[in-house]
C-alpha cells in the first residue's frame, strides 16, 4: 500500500483500494485510523458526535463516487457494459439498431355466411380475436392487417398478427432539421424480423403523404420522404426525419404527422393452442366461424444485451451479402423462429449446408426446402432457404436441413441429508437437469461435461453426494452414402464396456448388411427386421425396413460412447433430454 507523510512528520499506509461506506469510515474512525494520527485529541466516537456525522457523511459520497466510477469504467467498454442504455449507445457507433419484438402471426380458417352480402361484407383491418394464453393468465390479441372481403357463404384462409394496432397524430412540423417526435404508446411490434409495423403520414399540399422508413440516411436525397426508428432502454418509440440534405424536412404545420403502429410482440404470442381461436371481437353477423387450425409462430421477444453483443459486430461482417460460413448464420437467425444455425460447406464444391433449430422442447423445424424447386418450399426449412436466396453473392447451391436431437442415457443415485424431504430434492434434481439440458441453452455441438451434471446437482441444498451411474449418448445413426430410404434403427442396447466409437452398417443386399466397428474393426453380418449384437455383445440394434427399400450402396454410421463420459455432439446436434432416458434414484432424507 502507499505511503503517505502526516502532519506530524509520521509514516503511515494507507489503503486506496477502498471502495464502499464501511471501508471509508473505518479507514478513518478505526483504532489507529487517520483520525487517531491527525486529531489524537478527538476520542468521541458515538453516533451523536459532530465529527462523526461529517466522517459518514463524506464516507457516503465516497461510495456514491466510487460506484460511479466503476460503472463508468463498466459502460464505456461494448463488452463489459451492462446497462441496456449504454449497449444501445455503443451499437449506435457501429451502424446497428437493437431488433423490437416481433409478433407472432396465425392463420385464420374464417368462414361467412349466406347473409354476406356480394363484395359489400368486409372484416376491416384491425378486426380482433382475443384468447388466453395456453397458462390460462395472460389474455392475448390477435389483428387483421390487412382487410377481408366476403361474397356470400365461403371460407378464407387470412394471417393474423399478435398486437393492438393504434392510430395517433403524433406531432407537428415546424420546419426545422432532424426533428424528432415520440410516440405515445410502447413496446413496437415488428410484422417479421424485417418488416415494420409503422405507417408514417405527413400532410402536406393537401393530401396525407405516405413516408418510408430507413435505416438511416446515407442513401436518402434532399427530396426523399424518409424517416429512421429509434427506440431507447425504455422501450419509447422516437421517429427522426432528414435534414434537408440527407432525407427531406416534413412540410409545416399543425398536428400533420399521422402515424398507425402496432404494439405487442414477444412469445407470448405462440402460447395459443391450436383451434382456440374461435370468436370475433365486435358484431360481424356475416361470420359463422373462427378457427386457427395451427398454432401461433414467429412471435420473438425484443433483442436482448447478450443478443446484441453477438449481433452488432457480426453485422458489420455479414452487412449486404452472405459469403463466408458465418454470414449465412448470422442471416439465418434473422428468420423469426431460427434459435440456432451452423452452416458449413456441402457435399459439393458449390453447395453451402445451413442446419438449422428452433426454440422450445422440439427443437426441430418443419417443412422443406429444394433449391431447383424454391417455389415449393414449406414451413421453417422454406423460409429460411428462400431469405437466404436474397442474400448469396455467388451461384452457391443453398442446403437448409433440420437439427439431429441427440437423446443420451442418464442414470444418477442422489443421497441427500437426513433432515430434508427426499420428494422435495427429487422434483429439485429433475428441474435442474432438465434446464441443463434444455436446448434453448445450447449451441449446435456443445459439449457436455460429466463434471457439469454433478456440480449442477451437488449444488442443491440438501445434496449430500452424487453418484452418475451413466451417462452416455444414444446411438444415433446417420446415412452416409447411397439413395434415399426409410430404413430405421430401433431398440438400442449398449453395454457398459462400450466406448467411443463408430459402427459403419453397410447394405450388400435389401435386407442384408455388414457392420464394421472404427476400432475394432469387423463384427458381423445381420439381416432387417433381426436383433443384431456387436462381436463385443458391448452394442445391439434392429434394423427395421420401411417402404423404400435400401439399395447395396446404402452405408449408415451409428456413434457410441464411453457407459460414462462426456457428451461430445456433432456440429449439426442438439442434446435433448425429452428425447433421452432418464433415471433417478433418491436415497436418505424425510419420506
Amino acid at each position: 500500500m502507499p505511503i503517505v507523510t502526516t502532519l506530524a512528520g509520521e509514516l503511515v499506509s494507507v489503503d486506496l483500494t477502498t471502495r464502499d461506506f464501511e471501508g471509508f469510515r473505518s479507514d478513518v474512525l478505526d483504532s489507529g485510523g487517520l483520525a487517531d494520527l491527525y486529531t489524537p485529541d478527538w476520542s468521541d466516537r458515538s453516533a451523536f458526535d459532530l465529527g462523526v456525522s461529517l466522517v459518514e457523511a463524506l464516507a457516503f459520497m465516497c461510495d456514491n463516487l466510487s460506484y460511479y466510477q466503476d460503472r463508468m469504467a463498466n459502460e464505456a467498454l461494448f463488452p463489459s457494459a451492462v446497462q441496456r442504455r449504454s449497449v444501445i449507445e455503443h451499437c449506435k457507433l457501429l451502424g446497428y439498431e437493437l431488433r423490437p419484438a416481433v409478433s407472432a402471426q396465425v392463420l385464420l380458417d374464417i368462414t361467412s355466411n349466406a347473409l354476406a352480402a356480394p363484395g359489400n361484407d368486409t372484416l376491416p383491418v384491425g378486426a380482433s380475436f382475443t384468447v388466453l394464453a395456453t397458462d390460462g393468465t395472460s389474455s392475448v390479441r390477435f389483428e387483421l392487417i390487412e382487410e377481408v372481403v366476403f361474397s356470400g357463404a365461403e371460407t378464407k384462409q387470412v394471417y393474423a398478427y399478435e398486437g393492438t394496432s393504434y392510430q395517433e397524430i403524433a406531432g407537428s412540423s415546424d420546419g426545422k432539421t432532424s426533428q424528432v417526435v415520440t410516440l405515445l404508446r410502447k413496446p413496437l411490434a415488428l410484422n417479421t424480423s424485417t418488416s415494420s409495423s409503422l405507417y408514417v403520414e405527413v400532410y402536406a399540399a393537401g393530401s396525407w403523404i405516405v413516408w418510408t422508413e430507413v435505416d438511416n440516411f446515407l442513401l436518402s436525397s434532399s427530396t426523399d420522404k424518409d424517416y429512421r426508428v429509434e427506440i431507447d432502454e425504455n422501450d419509447t418509440i422516437k421517429l427522426i426525419f432528414g435534414d434537408g440534405v440527407n432525407g427531406a424536412i416534413p412540410a409545416s404545420g399543425s398536428d400533420n404527422i399521422r402515424v398507425l403502429y402496432r404494439i405487442g410482440g414477444g412469445h407470448l404470442g405462440n402460447e395459443v393452442a391450436a383451434g382456440k381461436i374461435n370468436s370475433l371481437t365486435g358484431s360481424y353477423t356475416f361470420i359463422s366461424t373462427v378457427t386457427n387450425t395451427l398454432s401461433p409462430n414467429g412471435g420473438i421477444d425484443k433483442e436482448t444485451i447478450a443478443e446484441a453483443k453477438i449481433n452488432a459486430p457480426l453485422s458489420l461482417r455479414a452487412m449486404q451479402r452472405c459469403v463466408t460460413h458465418e454470414d449465412y448464420v448470422t442471416r439465418a437467425k434473422e428468420v423469426p423462429g431460427v434459435k440456432h444455425a451452423f452452416a458449413s460447406r456441402g457435399n459439393g464444391a458449390y453447395e453451402e449446408r445451413i442446419v438449422i433449430a428452433t426454440s422450445g422442447t422440439n427443437p426441430v423445424p418443419s417443412g422443406s426446402w429444394d433449391a431447383f424447386y424454391p417455389d415449393l418450399r414449406t414451413g421453417l426449412l422454406g423460409a429460411v432457404g428462400w431469405y437466404l436466396e436474397g442474400w448469396k453473392t455467388t451461384p452457391v447451391i443453398l442446403q437448409v436441413e433440420p437439427v439431429r436431437v441427440l437423446g443420451v442415457y442418464l442414470s444418477m443415485n442422489v443421497f441427500c441429508e437426513s433432515n430434508v424431504r427426499a420428494v422435495s430434492i427429487k422434483r429439485q434434481v429433475e428441474d435442474v437437469i432438465y434446464a441443463l439440458f434444455d436446448p434453448d441453452n445450447e449451441t449446435l455441438g456443445q459439449q457436455f461435461p460429466l463434471s457439469k451434471v454433478y456440480e449442477a446437482v451437488e449444488n442443491i441444498q440438501g445434496v449430500k453426494y452424487v453418484d452418475v451411474v451413466q451417462l452416455q449418448r444414444y446411438p444415433s445413426p446417420r446415412q452416409t452414402n447411397g439413395s434415399e430410404t426409410d430404413i430405421t434403427f430401433e431398440d438400442f442396447l449398449v453395454s457398459s464396456d462400450s466406448n467411443d466409437d463408430t459402427y459403419k452398417v453397410e447394405f450388400y443386399s435389401d435386407t442384408e448388411f455388414t457392420v464394421t466397428s472404427t476400432k475394432a474393426g469387423y463384427q458381423g453380418s445381420g439381416v432387417i427386421g433381426t436383433t443384431f449384437t456387436s462381436s463385443d455383445s458391448s452394442l445391439s440394434f434392429t434394423a427395421q425396413a420401411g417402404s423404400i427399400v435400401p439399395t447395396n450402396a446404402c452405408k449408415f454410421d451409428i456413434k457410441t460412447s464411453q457407459y460414462i463420459s462426456n457428451i461430445n455432439p456433432d456440429y449439426d446436434e442438439l442434446v435433448n433430454l425429452m428425447n433421452s432416458t432418464f433415471q433417478l434414484t433418491i436415497s436418505g432424507g424425510l419420506a
